[in-house]
C-alpha cells in the first residue's frame, strides 16, 4: 500500500511529466497516469486519497469535463455532498442533457434534505429517460418522504418491473404503500426484499415502522437490532428503536437511544423533539424543554416544533409560555422576549442538573395550592402533544456557480441503493 509521500512523489513525477510534454499527447499521458493512480487507490478502498490527485488535475485542466465528473462522484461517494453538487452543476452547465450528472446531482439534494430540489432533477431525468433506475428510485424516495405515498406508486411500480429481484427496488414499494389500508402488502414487499438480502437496512427498517404501528415494539426491535448492528450511526434507526421503547413505557431505554442520536448529530431536529417527548413523559421537563427549544429555534415556524415545545413548557409548569409559543403558530406572530427569557430560564436549570419541574424542588409547605395544580393540569392537557414522526424540511439548495466545461458520457448503476450520506 502506498503512502502519502509515494502519492505526492508520483504527483511530482508527472509534474515534470507535463513540463516536458505540453502537446496534447503529453496532457493525455499525464491524466491517464493520474487515473491510474486513482484507480490502485480505490481497489485500496482509500477513496479520501483520491481526492488530493482529482484536485491537482482539475487545477491544471479546468475544461476537461471527463475530470470533473469524476470529480464529482468521488465527492459523492467520500460524502463531500455540496462540493460534489458543486461540480455536477459545472458538468450541467456545458452539457444539460447528462444524465448520469442530473441523477447524481438528485441523489446529493436528497441526502442533504432539499426535497423539491432533488425532486426536480429526477423529474427531468425522466422525461428523457422513463427507465432510468436512478431517478425512478430518487423520485419515489422523495414522494414517500413527503407522505404523498399514492404518487411514490407510479415509479415504485416502474421500478419494480424493470428489476424485480432488487432488494432495493422491493423496498421501495413497500414504503409507497405502507399506509393503513395497504400494510399487508408492505409487509410482503418488505420480506420478500429481505429474503433476497437480509441485510438492506431499509427493509429491516420498514418493517420494523409497521410492527411497532401495529403495537409489537418488542418484535419490531429484533429488526431494528439487527439494523443497528449494520448501521450503528442510522439515524432513523435510533429514533425508530426509542420510539418502540416509548411505547412500553420504558422511557430510560428510549432516551438513551436518543442520545446516542444526538451525539452523532447534534442539530438533527428529528432527535431533538423525541428527546424532549420522552423526557417530558419521564418528568425530566427541563430537559425536555431544552431540546424541543434548540428544535423550535431552527424551525419556529413548524407546527410540530411548537407543538412539542408548548407541551414541555406545560409539563414544566411554564403555562403563560405554552400559550405564547402555540399561539406564536397558530395566529403567525412573534413570541414575546418574556417567553423567551421563561424559555431561556428553564434552559439555565436544564443545564445546571435541575432536570424536573419547579416544585419538585420545594417543600410540601411551599407547593402551589390544589386548585393551582388542577388549573396546571388543565393547561398541560390542552397543550400535550405526543411527537411521533416529524414534518419534512426541505431547505433552500445550495447555490453555485456553474463554470464552462465539456461533456462526458457516462454509466448508471444497475441496481439503485442509496448513496453514501454527507460527511460530518
Amino acid at each position: 500500500m502506498r503512502n502519502q509521500f509515494e502519492i505526492a512523489q508520483g504527483a511530482d513525477n508527472r509534474d515534470r511529466d507535463l513540463m516536458a510534454n505540453t502537446t496534447g499527447d503529453g496532457r493525455s499521458a499525464y491524466i491517464q497516469n493520474a487515473l491510474d493512480d486513482i484507480a490502485r487507490l480505490e481497489q485500496q478502498g482509500r477513496y479520501d486519497d483520491t481526492l488530493a490527485i482529482y484536485r491537482d488535475l482539475i487545477s491544471r485542466f479546468p475544461d476537461d469535463i471527463d475530470i470533473v465528473y469524476r470529480m464529482a462522484t468521488a465527492l459523492m461517494r467520500a460524502g463531500e455532498l455540496r462540493e460534489a453538487i458543486a461540480h455536477f452543476r459545472k458538468v450541467l452547465f456545458t452539457r444539460p442533457d447528462d444524465l448520469a450528472a442530473r441523477s447524481n446531482m438528485g441523489n446529493c439534494l436528497l441526502l442533504l434534505g432539499y426535497l423539491e430540489q432533488a425532486q426536480k432533477s429526477f423529474v427531468e431525468v425522466l422525461e428523457q429517460d422513463p427507465e432510468n433506475r436512478n431517478a425512478l428510485y430518487g423520485l419515489g424516495t422523495i414522494l414517500v418522504q413527503m407522505g404523498r405515498h399514492k404518487e411514490a406508486m407510479a415509479p415504485a411500480e416502474a421500478l419494480l418491473k424493470i428489476i424485480p429481484k432488487s432488494a432495493a427496488a422491493l423496498t421501495l414499494y413497500a414504503d409507497a404503500c405502507c399506509t393503513e389500508a395497504n400494510q399487508e402488502t408492505a409487509v410482503l414487499k418488505y420480506r420478500s426484499a429481505l429474503r433476497i438480502d437480509s441485510s438492506f437496512v431499509p427493509a429491516l427498517l420498514g418493517l420494523a415502522k409497521i410492527l411497532i404501528r401495529r403495537g409489537k415494539p418488542q418484535e419490531a426491535r429484533t429488526y431494528l437490532e439487527h439494523a443497528h448492528g449494520l448501521q450503528p450511526s442510522n439515524i432513523e434507526v435510533l429514533l425508530t428503536m426509542g420510539h418502540s421503547f416509548i411505547l412500553e413505557g420504558n422511557y430510560e431505554r428510549a432516551i438513551s437511544s436518543f442520545e446516542i442520536a444526538q451525539a452523532i448529530e447534534p442539530e438533527n431536529i428529528q432527535v431533538l423533539l423525541h428527546l424532549s417527548v420522552a423526557e417530558r413523559r419521564s418528568g425530566q421537563v427541563n430537559l425536555a424543554v431544552a431540546h424541543a427549544a434548540a428544535a423550535w429555534r431552527q424551525i419556529p415556524d413548524s407546527r410540530e416544533a411548537c407543538n412539542t415545545l408548548g407541551a414541555a413548557l406545560a409539563a414544566a409548569d411554564a403555562q403563560d409560555a405554552a400559550r405564547a409559543v402555540l399561539t406564536s403558530t397558530t395566529k403567525g406572530t412573534e413570541v414575546p422576549e418574556e417567553t423567551q427569557r421563561a424559555i431561556a430560564a428553564i434552559e439555565d436549570l436544564a443545564a445546571q442538573g435541575f432536570t424536573g419541574r419547579p416544585k419538585d424542588n420545594l417543600s410540601h409547605g411551599e407547593a402551589g395550592s390544589s386548585a393551582e395544580e388542577e388549573q396546571d393540569a388543565e393547561v398541560r392537557e390542552e397543550t400535550e402533544y405526543e411527537f411521533e414522526f416529524p414534518e419534512n424540511i426541505s431547505p433552500e439548495a445550495p447555490e453555485t456557480s456553474p463554470a464552462p466545461s465539456q461533456d462526458v458520457p457516462t454509466d448508471d448503476a444497475e441496481d439503485p441503493t442509496p448513496p453514501a450520506k454527507e460527511r460530518d
